[in-house]
């Protein structure tokens, strides 16, 4: 595993350190709160579009490893090179 500043990590107890610094800077920097304003027009107005039933229905299932590398892949080099 790679650090955040490109540094190969190769102890397990350092990159479960690395991963837990990840996570507790991508929450911190999650945590602002929206307007009352902008809350309660989303929460009143939601613009959440529907699935059209043909896409409900490929969406049932489980996903397969295969289905799940391929949207890893599109992340790119940058996601993939943490794990």
């Amino acid at each position: 595993m790679f650090s955040k500043d490109g540094i190969l990590i190769t102890d397990p107890g350092k990159i479960l350190q690395e991963i837990e610094k990840f996570y507790s800077d991508l929450y911190k920097a999650a945590s602002v709160m929206p307007s009352e304003n902008l809350l309660n027009s989303y929460l009143e107005n939601p613009e959440i579009p529907k699935l059209t039933p043909e896409n409900a229905e490929f969406c049932e299932g489980k996903l397969t490893v295969a289905e799940c590398l391929k949207s890893l892949h599109l992340f790119g080099n940058k996601w993939l090179s943490l794990w």
